[in-house]
């Protein structure tokens, strides 16, 4: 193991860190956010491992999921109980 493998077990603050570098990434990946290089070096680097791959067909997914939901809400679609709560917030200024 590296001394930074060693680090990322031993330390949770650490572990938390990495792991919020790594969200970050994601988001900003599928959101365009990134410069056409740093894009291809997410691809070719952090898209390599499988699990890495997972993670970020899994944030798609929630990131698609809550768009449908949100646009569903809009055009006053979608369950009673959730229409309910956006007309609340909309009520209130949000």
């Amino acid at each position: 193991m590296t001394r930074i493998e060693i680090a990322y077990f031993r330390d949770s603050a650490l572990f938390g860190r990495i792991l919020a570098v790594e969200k970050n990434l994601i988001s900003r990946y599928l959101s365009g956010e990134m410069r056409a290089d740093d894009r291809e070096s997410f691809e070719r680097h952090f898209l390599q491992s499988p699990e890495r791959r997972k993670r970020v067909d899994d944030a798609r997914s929630l990131s698609e999921g809550t768009g449908t939901r949100r646009q569903h809400a809009q055009q006053g679609r979608g369950p009673r109980w959730w229409r309910g709560i956006v007309e609340r917030f909309r009520n209130e200024g949000w």
